[in-house]
């Protein structure tokens, strides 16, 4: 499904409901809550970061079939609690942005880098590709070891020392 007939689909709603007991973190209630939507879900893993009971939806008990219809009543028949639910949702997703994700997660690598000089000891992560130049120019110059390339270089010295490595034919 395209992303413009998803958000058509949340729009359309009046309501999200997911007590799911696994779903705890979805995309989801992101996705529903940046579409303007009130949200209820099991008060559980990721979903208590999600939803702030009576801000942008309730938290509810899980397996308590009772307390998820009266929430799901309470915004049903409470428009202008539905209206102040939606609006916050709104606002709370603005904390889940890629920008702001990206910001706060070079901050995290700057920090460790700091860390790492005072130590003299690279820093280890997992970067997906294309991310920032700065981080893309402290990983080629080997300030920043990604997790893979570490593992590549570490199986690749142990197969030398036992003398596994065949050299490539030139």
């Amino acid at each position: 499904i395209n992303e413009e007939l998803v958000s058509d689909v949340y729009k359309s709603g009046y309501v999200f409901v997911s007590p799911s007991d696994t779903e705890t973190m979805g995309i989801t209630f992101l996705e529903a809550m940046a579409n303007g939507l009130p949200v209820i879900g099991a008060n559980m893993g990721g979903t208590k970061d999600l939803i702030k009971n009576n801000g942008n939806g309730f938290l509810t008990k899980h397996g308590d079939i009772g307390d998820l219809v009266e929430k799901i009543e309470r915004i049903l028949d409470d428009g202008a609690l539905a209206r102040r639910l939606s609006r916050n949702s709104i606002k709370m997703t603005k904390n889940f942005s890629i920008d702001l994700a990206y910001a706060k997660m070079i901050k995290l690598y700057k920090k460790l880098l700091k860390r790492r000089q005072k130590l003299k000891k690279p820093v280890f992560g997992t970067f997906p590709k294309g991310l920032n130049t700065k981080i893309e120019q402290l990983i080629s110059s080997n300030k920043v070891i990604t997790w893979p390339e570490k593992l590549r270089l570490g199986i690749k010295s142990r197969l030398e020392a036992k003398g596994l490595l065949r050299q490539r034919r030139q």
